[in-house]
């Protein structure tokens, strides 16, 4: 099995890629634009598959992903009378919005091709009310206002005018009062890897092609030996040891190591942490595995949405 993400390299919409992906695995998970853009570009064909699975499926409708799988690609089969693959949806609320709650029922059905099917039991949803857990709340030192660290001024000196760099700048420097200033830092070496590197590169010399500028190559050049020069001044920089300590790490991180420290067994429960930026999951997924955590028997993992911004989480068991 394999999984794909909006955090996987650019190298998955290749043709070659999904030609060997699909020969060699039979299972895979990925976000529902992936998949999209995959029909989309012919990489993969709606008869190569044989079931499909939704997780969240209440989300099928207006030009969402999964609605537009359907729609695009699978409802088209069956006017040609092709064989179609099987559909399982998953979803713990049918209906997410303010609306007649039969009618949005019917047109999920009707969308997916499926049936609803619930349990009989509703003293099965009676006791998962009563056993529902309290909601409670921790309370954090808010940091001081962000800050550049050295390696974001040394990296911005290099390329800080390529635009490709321009969002990591911001996120890096928003995640010294976020996350704290071992984060801001380790972010650089997550991303900026020669995978990344290599990428920015095309892209470069892609945006300046297509700009038709009048600017001799040797313009191009430098931008492209900058990326170069960065991904370099990552690789071997002398990066803080972490600690557990307000110097490192946020309050609001240490608060949360703290409570997971308190009521969380390893050995039994499984917890998931959600997070609005994508590079935040991967951050908090790697910063659990780091030995100075002393979090014996934890496992993260981490799932990311395609898009920049939107609700990613990590789990941990």
């Amino acid at each position: 099995m394999d999984s794909f993400t909006g955090d996987s390299s650019g190298g998955i919409l290749l043709q070659e890629f999904w030609d060997k992906t699909l020969e060699e695995k039979t299972i895979i998970v990925c976000t529902a634009e992936i998949l999209h853009q995959c029909l989309r570009h012919s990489f993969v064909r709606m008869v190569q598959i044989n079931l499909l699975i939704f997780d969240e499926a209440h989300h099928a409708k207006k030009n969402h992903p999964y609605a537009r799988i359907i729609k695009d690609f699978f409802a088209t089969l069956e006017e040609k009378n092709q064989e179609r693959p099987r559909i399982l949806g998953m979803t713990a609320s049918p209906v997410d919005a303010k609306t007649n709650m039969y009618i949005a029922a019917a047109q999920l059905e009707g969308l997916l091709h499926c049936e609803i099917a619930t349990i009989d039991d509703a003293d099965a949803f009676a006791k998962a009310a009563i056993n529902k857990p309290k909601e409670g709340f921790i309370e954090y030192w808010n940091m001081d206002s962000p800050f550049e660290t050295d390696l974001w001024r040394k990296l911005h000196q290099v390329v800080g005018e390529n635009p490709a760099f321009g969002r990591l700048f911001g996120y890096s420097k928003q995640c010294t009062t976020e996350l704290g200033r071992w984060a801001a830092d380790r972010v650089w070496q997550l991303w900026l890897t020669k995978e990344e590197a290599e990428w920015i590169e095309a892209k470069t010399e892609r945006d300046f092609n297509s700009m038709q500028s009048s600017q001799p190559i040797s313009v191009l050049d430098a931008k492209r030996k900058a990326v170069r020069q960065a991904h370099d001044m990552v690789a071997n920089y002398p990066f803080q040891k972490l600690e557990l300590g307000w110097f490192c790490l946020s309050d609001k991180v240490l608060k949360l190591v703290e409570h997971l420290k308190k009521h969380f067994d390893p050995e039994g429960d499984k917890c998931v942490i959600f997070a609005e930026q994508r590079l935040t999951v991967a951050l908090l997924a790697d910063l659990f595995k780091q030995p100075v955590l002393s979090l014996q028997g934890y496992r993260p993992g981490k799932l990311v949405s395609i898009r920049a911004l939107g609700q990613s989480c990590f789990d941990i068991d």
